[in-house]
């Protein structure tokens, strides 16, 4: 006599089973999807670091141009000869208890225009 054996499966296993595989195979997924973002993160990381250098190189450059062109000797240079020292006459020494005098006081508004008159410019020091 033979007994022949029958496997039944429930439905139950067989669903379970399926879920197990499908959230391992998603799982799996998730983590090659995430490596991957995380090399392109590393990598576009990796770039703007390399133009931040660039970008401080120029910057230091740039710097360096314009501390030369600050310097006494540049500057002198690049003054005019028809530039001349001021004169004694154009000096005037005003006291550092000096006050500004209040303002005048509002104008109409169709109020004549003052003339404009040329005066010679005075260097002021202050003593």
């Amino acid at each position: 006599m033979s007994f022949a054996k029958q496997i039944t499966i429930n439905p139950i296993t067989i669903t379970l089973s399926l879920m197990i595989l499908l959230v391992a195979g998603f799982g799996g997924l998730s983590v090659v999807w995430m490596r991957t973002k995380i090399a392109q993160s590393a990598k576009r990381i990796t770039q703007i670091q390399s133009d931040h250098k660039q970008v401080n190189i120029k910057l230091q450059d740039i710097d360096a141009k314009i501390a030369e062109a600050h310097t006494p000797e540049v500057l002198k240079a690049g003054i005019p000869s028809s530039v001349r020292p001021s004169t004694q006459e154009q000096i005037i020494w005003v006291p550092d208890t000096y006050t500004i005098p209040q303002a005048l006081p509002p104008q109409p508004a169709l109020a004549s225009p003052t003339p404009v008159v040329q005066t010679p410019r005075f260097a002021v020091h202050r003593d």
